[in-house]
């Protein structure tokens, strides 16, 4: 990849992820409801540290009425690393530096908390399908049945957090009323 590429990728993930997200909740009829933060969630770091609230929180926002309350009640980010060392999650070790999911993971999660909202982490790496990370009572919000936790790619106990392929929560859980 060349140089300074990393951005690029990672805001046309953003893109990406927004656009599914965006048919996914209003059943296919439109792909245009979420779009990219502003400076993919800088401006909301920005505003508190002046003591200024806002509803632009994480990576994704809504642009249309019809994803407000899904964003008023979710804190998401979307990271597109080269590699997540998702080994690191079954052998319960920690690495130092970006791109490790466990440790973006409990970021979000920890962010999330601040503000009073659940944690949706969306990612990929390199030549691997995207994913979606939630914690365990949010799955039991969007999934019906047991053939959500049948379909779980992983669990991890510690962390609070549930795996799923982002292809399968898109096509099986169920938009929030």
């Amino acid at each position: 990849m060349r140089k300074g590429g990393g951005k690029s990728k990672g805001n046309s993930f953003e893109r990406d992820v927004c656009r599914k997200l965006s048919t996914w909740i209003t059943n296919g009829t439109d792909s245009e409801v979420f779009w990219r933060a502003a400076s993919s969630g800088a401006m909301a770091t920005q505003r508190q540290k002046v003591g200024k609230d806002t509803r632009q929180h994480g990576d994704i926002t809504s642009v249309d009425a019809a994803g407000n309350a899904f964003i008023d009640n979710h804190y998401i980010e979307c990271k597109f690393y080269k590699d997540l060392h998702v080994q690191n999650i079954v052998f319960g070790k920690r690495l130092v530096g970006e791109g490790n999911l466990y440790n973006i993971w409990v970021d979000t999660r920890n962010k999330s908390i601040e503000l009073g909202k659940s944690p949706l982490l969306i990612c990929r790496q390199n030549n691997m399908p995207e994913i979606i990370c939630l914690r365990p009572p949010s799955v039991r919000g969007f999934f019906d049945s047991m053939d959500a936790e049948l379909n779980m790619t992983m669990e991890n106990t510690r962390s609070g957090m549930c795996v799923f392929r982002f292809d399968y929560f898109l096509e099986n859980a169920k938009v929030p009323s």
